[in-house]
């Protein structure tokens, strides 16, 4: 099945696509999203199609981080949003985070009663307990994190560019940028001057 050669009412009913932000979303990235249909990664491609209804007014509610602006060159100027992780990686890089966040010994405990673990009951009950307050946690403050949904602004609208892996540092965001600017920049030439 190919995304962008369906009707337009198959493209909504099928991945979420309202016609409203179609031509601004970059040729490069609907390669990405054809691409990840063709893999079975639907995770991703539903995530990115969900971003961009959150931020096109479409979705009430998200449990990402909010969009931000990037502050530093190259890429300065550009916004990310992230998506979220449903892989493995990225779940555990949002349960580190959780557990950096709080006190170990409160999230062994309910009701300031720590969980002793003598049997393969207490160990599930505690596995679930913590499983419930990560996921509720994540939720109630939108922190879930993961890969990036990366956009421009101009004349008031979002023009969406690229998925890129959550980025690590200087390095990375040269790269994304070099690649953005290849794969993007022709166009929407307005959007890198």
């Amino acid at each position: 099945m190919k995304i962008f050669e369906n009707t337009q009412e198959d493209q909504e009913f099928f991945f979420g696509l309202k016609p409203n932000y179609k031509d601004r979303i970059s040729n490069f990235l609907k390669t990405q999203l054809q691409d990840m249909l063709d893999t079975d990664n639907t995770a991703d491609l539903h995530s990115i199609i969900e971003q961009i209804n959150y931020l096109e007014g479409f979705e009430e509610k998200n449990r990402t981080k909010p969009p931000s602006e990037f502050q530093n060159k190259p890429l300065k100027g550009f916004w990310h949003k992230h998506l979220e992780g449903y892989t493995e990686e990225k779940l555990e890089t949002n349960f580190y985070n959780y557990i950096k966040q709080k006190d170990s010994m409160n999230l062994l405990s309910e009701n300031n009663k720590l969980y002793v673990i003598d049997s393969k009951q207490s160990l599930d009950k505690v596995i679930h307990h913590l499983a419930k307050q990560f996921y509720d946690y994540k939720n109630e403050k939108q922190l879930w994190t993961g890969d990036w949904l990366i956009y421009g602004k101009y004349n008031g609208e979002n023009y969406y560019l690229m998925f890129s892996p959550h980025g690590k540092g200087r390095k990375d965001d040269n790269s994304i940028f070099n690649t953005m600017e290849a794969k993007c920049k022709n166009q929407f030439p307005f959007l890198f001057t």
